[in-house]
């Protein structure tokens, strides 16, 4: 497959769609180019070319009609263009053990969460967002300065690092999104085999993502227990709402802050390692001596 995209300096959305694509296509090449013999010969065009025909291989949005709008408002731009017809290609070639409703699922989310602020920002329409302008200037920076060499064989260089840089970020957000779906599962299910009586700590035997399906769905779950990454355990108290850090409840305020002996000394639970001074996470040696903690915590909260 050979892609077209506008030559100079290049933006995030049509890097962005470059990127979408090559997760799916590998082996595809690309030119810079707004010469209509060039941009004639593609399979696919982003960003150029003044047209919108999906079945013809072409995804410009600069059209006096422009290429059409989601259902909030915002206009689709090269990104949004290409995740729109390559996106759930791209989620089913990383993440193949998606089923069709959860390719889907992943779809719609990073479209709302990250393609569309990038479609925002290209097209000067305000939307809050966590990625508003943050991935869009990242991007914009791997242009030439203009102390650099501003020369089309440097333009062409820097929009290939943009490009590989954008197609590890869009990937590694599949991922993400692809491992809370089926890590949602997997909680969902051990929550509803908990009794009841012992539903207000959460024992997962391995790490899966979790935070955000306990918070929403799992109201009688104060604190998660899980192992981390480095061998031990941790108690991780519920965040009231996915977008607060306050906690459904804290960890006691007398550990707050204490490490080894002195954390053991007020807990009676030998094998301690922290506990943030935040009082939402702590630490133990052993997935008994972290569900203790647990108890612990409930019994002194």
């Amino acid at each position: 497959m050979h892609v077209v995209v506008h030559d100079g300096a290049f933006h995030s959305d049509e890097v962005t769609a470059v990127a979408i694509l090559r997760l799916s296509t590998p082996d595809l090449t690309y030119a810079r180019s707004r010469r209509p013999e060039i941009i004639d010969a593609a399979d696919v065009v982003f960003d150029v070319g003044g047209k919108y025909d999906a079945d013809a291989g072409r995804f410009d949005h600069h059209q006096i009609e422009g290429a059409g709008a989601r259902p909030t408002g915002v206009p689709y731009a090269s990104a949004g263009l290409s995740w729109r017809h390559f996106g759930a290609r791209a989620i089913r070639a990383l993440e193949p053990d998606l089923d069709p409703d959860q390719v889907s699922s992943a779809y719609f989310s990073i479209d709302a969460t990250f393609i569309a602020n990038i479609d925002a920002v290209d097209c000067g329409v305000d939307v809050p967002g966590p990625f508003r302008f943050g991935y869009s200037n990242l991007i914009g920076g791997f242009n030439p300065g203009w102390r650099d060499d501003r020369s089309d064989d440097a333009y062409l260089a820097a929009f290939e690092r943009a490009t590989r840089f954008a197609e590890l970020a869009v990937g590694n957000l599949i991922r993400d999104v692809a491992d809370g779906i089926l890590g949602a599962k997997i909680v969902r299910e051990i929550y509803a085999a908990t009794p009841t009586a012992d539903k207000a700590i959460l024992l997962l035997e391995s790490y899966v993502p979790w935070s955000s399906v306990v918070t929403r769905e799992c109201p009688k779950v104060q604190f998660v227990v899980f192992p981390d990454t480095g061998g031990g355990w941790r108690v991780r108290a519920v965040r009231k709402r996915v977008d607060s850090y306050a906690s459904r409840r804290e960890l006691p305020e007398s550990w707050a802050g204490l490490e080894w002996q002195a954390l053991d000394a007020v807990t009676g639970v030998p094998g301690g390692i922290f506990c943030h001074r935040g009082r939402f996470i702590a630490g133990h040696a052993t997935r008994e001596g972290a569900l203790a903690l647990a108890k612990r915590a409930l019994a002194d909260g």
